[in-house]
């Protein structure tokens, strides 16, 4: 099990919380007290990604549980919007989001079950803990599943260009900030010029961030990296099977 020591807690309290919620993140928020966990976004009005999170029903609270160096912008970007909304807004110091790959009474990951269950605990749990994310980290990277803070930064890229973006946006719910671009795409089935996709690697590490290189062209950036696996934001064209990475370069196998 692993301390996920890189996200904080978040408390959303008072009447119109899931109103509020609902009408600015791409998720369908009412569905929360039935899923337990849900994940979502928060876009420009241009469709980019500014925020990625989880939703967590926890003792009839929800809970945000987002990238720590994120926390602090998203409190700004809330609090600008709930303007008279009855809600309220805390960063919590004493509950705590671990992950792990046992099986527990807890919804699996709601992006890919492959990657495991996350939960927030009250308890700064002790024994056989991994505070280090190591195993998250490996698990997380070999199943695609992509992090803002960790592989991308905020306000550069689009939900379709992830997997599994259609796990974290609502086509059926009423409107949030960025939809029409990202319905868009989604109903004309139009793929991205560019993905993040899962790579083999070889030689060096590749610092997240990093350009991607195809006979001395810049054609993506590195994300994270482990047991081999790099995450890459890349050319979809250039996105095959049979690639893998050394040192920086793109080959072919």
């Amino acid at each position: 099990m692993d301390l996920l020591s890189n996200r904080e807690v978040i408390e959303i309290s008072g009447n119109d919380s899931i109103s509020f919620l609902q009408n600015i993140v791409t998720n369908d928020v009412t569905e929360i007290n039935l899923k337990k966990i849900i994940h979502s976004f928060l876009l420009t009005s241009k469709g980019k990604i500014l925020f990625d999170f989880y939703l967590h029903k926890f003792e009839e609270r929800i809970l945000i549980d987002i990238d720590r160096n994120s926390s602090e912008e998203l409190l700004k970007y809330l609090s600008f919007y709930k303007l008279r909304s009855d809600v309220r807004l805390d960063r919590l110091n004493n509950l705590f989001v671990y992950w792990t790959q046992q099986n527990i009474s807890h919804p699996k990951d709601p992006r890919n079950p492959d990657n495991g269950t996350r939960f927030v605990n009250d308890k700064l749990m002790g024994d056989n803990i991994n505070a280090t994310e190591d195993d998250y980290d490996d698990n997380r990277i070999f199943n695609s599943v992509v992090e803002l803070g960790k592989d991308y930064f905020s306000d550069t890229i689009f939900p379709h260009e992830l997997p599994y973006y259609t796990k974290s946006i609502s086509f059926k719910k009423g409107c949030f900030i960025g939809q029409e671009i990202i319905s868009r795409v989604f109903h004309q089935k139009a793929l991205s010029k560019k993905t993040f996709t899962r790579l083999p690697f070889k030689g060096k590490p590749q610092p997240p961030g990093n350009p991607l290189m195809d006979s001395h062209k810049q054609i993506g950036f590195y994300g994270t990296q482990s047991n081999n696996y790099c995450l890459v934001y890349i050319d979809r064209a250039l996105s095959k099977p049979d690639m893998y990475l050394i040192d920086g370069e793109l080959k072919t196998k």
